[in-house]
């Protein structure tokens, strides 16, 4: 795998959407997991009182730390920094800033408190080698364990979603370049899409248009006609193009791709990616994991229509 394949996988880890209570959920479990490794690993040989009272001096340490990252995102985050909505990477960043603030409280008081066990305690070793190790490993399984829950609702969602769209599909609507779902609504006028070929403008119906695929400067646009799926290229962006096509019928599901929504036929979850199938077609286009939050609620509220 190349290396920018490994950079896509990242920032696609990166960009999840994660939810706020479960961010609380996750400090607060980091705050525990350190507490309890550090009065095992710096008062090995304490009675289990003494164990107690020290770990519940890391915990309040750690515990200022996370309260001073949440009063900061909360008072000044959001408006700077539009943190509301919170990402996996997000998570991870403040999580960090927190577990730092949390150790140099934890650094600075510790003297005063149990100056016996503060070489031990203090040690950059046991920062770098025990502290931050746990940090990772503690966060790393809170966070996977709260994507696997969000995945299993995802997965619940995109069952009756498909369960819909097969439904629908077995409907035999007379002109095939229009999908179902709009043959059904209340006709609605879309303004044509103009596009440029070869020096002469062409007027193209959004609702033949099935998706739009960037490739490099151009984008190409794939109409149906009839059982035919032909493609046009022009040279824009795909956000140009978004910008001229109605809201309510085309959805961005990747960085190159957008989709009309009356046009797919299925999603599909292969591993960790997921994937859009084009009705009556053998395209499938993928989902950017971090845009499957907004891209299934747009689908259910089209097809509730």
């Amino acid at each position: 795998m190349a290396l920018k394949d490994y950079k896509d996988q990242l920032l696609e880890y990166w960009s999840i959407p994660f939810p706020v209570p479960r961010t609380s959920c996750t400090r607060i479990t980091l705050m525990i997991g350190i507490a309890v490794f550090m009065s095992l690993y710096a008062l090995p040989n304490e009675s289990f009182w003494m164990k107690s009272v020290y770990a519940a001096f890391v915990a309040v340490s750690f515990g200022v730390g996370c309260f001073l990252v949440v009063y900061w995102q909360e008072r000044w985050g959001q408006q700077w920094f539009h943190l509301e909505k919170q990402t996996v990477g997000t998570v991870w960043i403040l999580s960090l800033i927190s577990f730092v603030l949390g150790y140099v409280i934890f650094h600075l008081v510790h003297i005063s408190i149990f100056p016996r066990f503060y070489d031990t305690a203090t040690d950059w070793k046991t920062l770098i080698f025990l502290m931050l190790p746990i940090w990772f490993l503690i966060g790393f399984l809170h966070v996977q364990s709260n994507l696997k829950r969000l995945l299993n609702v995802e997965l619940e969602r995109l069952q009756a979603i498909n369960i819909a769209l097969e439904a629908q599909d077995q409907t035999n609507p007379m002109d095939e370049s229009i999908p179902p779902p709009l043959m059904e609504t209340k006709p609605i006028e879309f303004q044509p899409l103009e596009v440029a070929v070869s020096g002469n403008v062409k007027m193209v119906s959004p609702e033949t248009i099935t998706h739009i695929t960037v490739e490099e400067h151009y984008s190409q646009i794939f109409v149906k006609d009839q059982a035919d799926l032909k493609s046009i290229e022009v040279r824009a962006a795909l956000k140009d193009m978004l910008s001229q096509l109605p809201a309510e019928l085309f959805v961005q599901i990747h960085r190159s791709h957008a989709v009309n929504l009356a046009h797919i036929g299925c999603i599909r979850k292969s591993a960790a990616s997921y994937q859009v199938a084009i009705s009556d077609t053998a395209v499938t286009l993928p989902i950017s994991r971090h845009r499957i939050p907004s891209v299934l609620p747009r689908l259910e509220q089209f097809h509730e229509k």
